[in-house]
Parts: structure tokens; C-alpha cells; sequence
């Protein structure tokens, strides 16, 4: 009797760790869905700047760049 509640009891542990480790396996692929995806979000990102940047330049025109009015800067250096 004692001989068949062991190996009951070695069976649930075994069944418990290896649900444990799907579990973990499980959370280790979401982790890596998570990185694809921020990835690819960022790529596209990039392509939709780079071609923002490639309409500017084949139009001719350029960034406006911001300039400074000096007499705001007068005295603070």
C-alpha cells in the first residue's frame, strides 16, 4: 500500500514539473512574440521616416530648421 501512494506521489510531482516547464516555455515564447513585434513596429517606424525624408528631398525642399532669436540668448552666456 505504501509502495503505491509513493509512486502516486512521484507521479503528481512529475506531472507538476512538467507542466512547470510548459508553462515556463510558454512564457518564454510570448517574451519573444513581444520583442518581434516591438521590432517590427520600430522597422516600420523607420521606413515610414525614411520615406517622409525621401518625399521632402525628391520635392526639393528641406527641413525647416528652427533658428534661435539671439536676442533671447543676450546675457545668459
Amino acid at each position: 500500500m505504501a509502495e503505491t501512494e509513493d509512486s502516486l506521489v512521484i507521479f503528481g510531482l512529475a506531472i507538476f514539473g512538467a507542466l512547470a516547464i510548459l508553462r515556463g516555455l510558454y512564457i518564454i515564447a510570448q517574451h519573444i512574440d513581444q520583442q518581434n513585434y516591438e521590432r517590427r513596429r520600430f522597422y516600420l517606424s523607420v521606413a515610414a521616416d525614411l520615406d517622409r525624408l525621401d518625399k521632402i528631398v525628391a520635392e526639393g525642399n528641406r527641413p525647416k530648421e528652427e533658428s534661435i532669436p539671439s536676442n533671447n540668448w543676450a546675457g545668459r552666456n
